[in-house]
């Protein structure tokens, strides 16, 4: 961030953005009342950010609901703007170009942010988002089913409009993966490391 840093805490009932801007040597408590879980957060060095907050809630007959909420900043977080709410739970983000981010979440949602155009939200697979990168213009996300045989699909896009999709066969369940360049993954399981070439 160009004039400071931006930690995010929370109390019994609300979540507060706090910034400092003397290296951690004192905090300030912005005028800003979020309600939810942190799941992500990001900050450019030009003062362009968003959070995203998860809110569980009663759904009457349905249990519970999944719900995260979208709020972002042009001015390295002293106010936040509500810009979108998804009706899943976000599990993961990363960074995109021009102060954006690409965001996955549950029941195949992803979310891609640009501060100049908005927000676009997309439901491109059944299956849970668990990872999402970009590199240049490539944007890769990579879903998980959540019964057994475990199954995984790699989505690759480079304008956001139009997905390629390819499965993996890995067998075990994904801890993490990145773009290493605009054609090669790496994806981690909770027993391997697997390179994967991307078309």
């Amino acid at each position: 961030m160009s004039d400071g840093l931006l930690l995010l805490a929370s109390c019994k009932s609300a979540l507060f953005p706090y910034r400092s801007t003397d290296r951690f040597q004192s905090w300030t408590k912005t005028l800003v009342h979020l309600e939810g879980v942190p799941v992500y957060l990001q900050l450019s060095p030009a003062g362009i950010g968003v959070c995203c907050l998860w809110l569980a809630f009663a759904a009457g007959e349905h249990g519970r609901q999944d719900r995260s909420s979208l709020y972002s900043t042009d001015d390295s977080g002293r106010t936040w703007q509500h810009i979108a709410t998804v009706d899943s739970m976000i599990l993961r983000g990363c960074p995109a170009p021009n102060g954006g981010a690409l965001l996955g979440g549950s029941n195949g949602q992803l979310v891609m942010f640009d501060p100049r155009n908005g927000v676009r939200i997309l439901r491109l697979h059944s299956d849970d988002v668990i990872a999402v990168d970009v590199w240049g213009e490539k944007m890769f996300a990579l879903t998980e089913s959540q019964e057994s045989p475990v199954q995984n699909s790699v989505l690759i896009s480079v304008d956001g409009e139009n997905w390629s999709t390819s499965d993996l066969h890995l067998h075990d369940r994904v801890d993490g993966a990145r773009l290493l360049s605009d054609g090669q993954a790496v994806v981690c399981t909770t027993r391997e490391i697997y390179l994967c070439r991307l078309s």
